[in-house]
């Protein structure tokens, strides 16, 4: 099964983005991810919470794949909160640099990532996690870059991790 999922990481990882573009609808899109992970969730007494700030935020991009980083980030979170926890994800259209732009910022109650790891989180074949292969925020990276975006790791205030991406919004938004 963990072979499969690596598998399938890394053909996301060298499928063209610009192939399966399409307008997605943020808040939607982290509803069904919520929504898969919901079993999984509950098991581990992890309480999931949306809290989107603009109802019309869409981003030209490949759903799947945008899936992707949204569910590894939600599992990440998971892993390290395995007495249970929450994960929040507030989601809003801002400007930077000038330009809409699409914030998504997932955060939890877990432990945090110890600051000496910071640097080295996004790299491939790099983990904190015993056992990890450490190509899920390799990827995860990739993806957003290709998305035109960005994503950073920092600290949450009091406990936790804080993952932000920044996404070029669609005309929509």
């Amino acid at each position: 099964r963990r072979m499969k999922q690596t598998l399938a990481q890394l053909r996301g990882l060298f499928k063209p983005a610009d192939a399966d573009k399409t307008m997605v609808d943020i808040n939607h899109l982290m509803q069904d991810v919520f929504m898969l992970f919901r079993h999984e969730s509950m098991k581990t007494g992890i309480k999931c919470e949306l809290v989107p700030a603009n109802p019309n935020l869409a981003v030209m991009g490949v759903p799947d794949q945008l899936r992707q980083v949204f569910l590894n980030l939600a599992l990440n979170s998971q892993h390290a909160m395995p007495g249970g926890g929450l994960i929040r994800v507030d989601t809003d259209l801002i400007m930077r640099n000038g330009e809409k732009t699409a914030m998504i910022r997932f955060s939890d109650t877990g432990p945090g990532i110890p600051p000496e790891q910071f640097g080295h989180i996004f790299e491939p074949f790099y983990s904190g996690k015993p056992g990890s292969m450490g190509l899920g925020l390799a990827i995860c990276r990739e993806i957003i870059n290709r998305h035109g975006g960005t994503i950073e790791a920092t600290p949450g205030q009091g406990s936790g991790a804080v993952f932000t991406i920044h996404l070029p919004a669609g005309p929509q938004a």
